[in-house]
């Protein structure tokens, strides 16, 4: 597997870490969430949290492959 889809899938699983934080603040904002208040608002920040940094390390994966793809010497493109 190259290094840019293992930061695509890293993404989505960042991404999904971030649809759960929303899952779980849309079911406490409608009442149905059985869980107490603070259990939930550190559940939602813990996974919303998790998603950003997530994302960010797949970031900075991906911009790292692509350094590596550059060639080291511009003069040999010629």
């Amino acid at each position: 597997m190259s290094k840019q889809a293992h930061a695509g899938i890293i993404a989505l699983v960042g991404v999904y870490l971030l649809y759960l934080s929303y899952q779980l603040l849309e079911a406490r904002m409608g009442g149905d969430m059985t869980l107490p208040t603070v259990v939930a608002v550190l559940a939602i920040g813990g996974f919303a949290i998790a998603g950003i940094a997530v994302i960010a390390y797949a970031v900075i994966l991906y911009r790292g492959s692509k350094k590596e793809e550059e060639p080291k010497d511009r003069d040999s493109l010629k």
